[in-house]
């Protein structure tokens, strides 16, 4: 069960990742409106966020610790590629 816990923080991490590398892939074709843009983004992904945390701390303290875990893991990991492929484009 922890183990489905942990591919659940993985999955809503690389949604996060998705939804921001889309809209700013989207923002550099937009004249105007990228503030707004990006606001609504950030707000949705914490949406995301508070509800699959509410539902695994509604499960158990140990699938939210382990579903917290994964999520801070892939997204760690997936912002630090990002900005290792950045500096690397110089």
């Amino acid at each position: 069960m922890l183990i489905a816990a942990l591919f659940l923080g993985y999955l809503t991490a690389l949604v996060f990742v998705w939804n921001q590398a889309w809209r700013l892939w989207r923002l550099t074709f937009l004249q105007k409106g990228g503030k707004r843009q990006m606001l609504w983004g950030m707000a949705l992904r914490m949406v995301l966020l508070f509800l699959v945390l509410l539902v695994a701390a509604t499960i158990s303290a140990d699938v939210f610790h382990v579903v917290a875990i994964g999520f801070l893991i892939c997204y760690g990991l997936s912002l630090f590629l990002m900005i290792h492929m950045n500096l690397g484009k110089k």
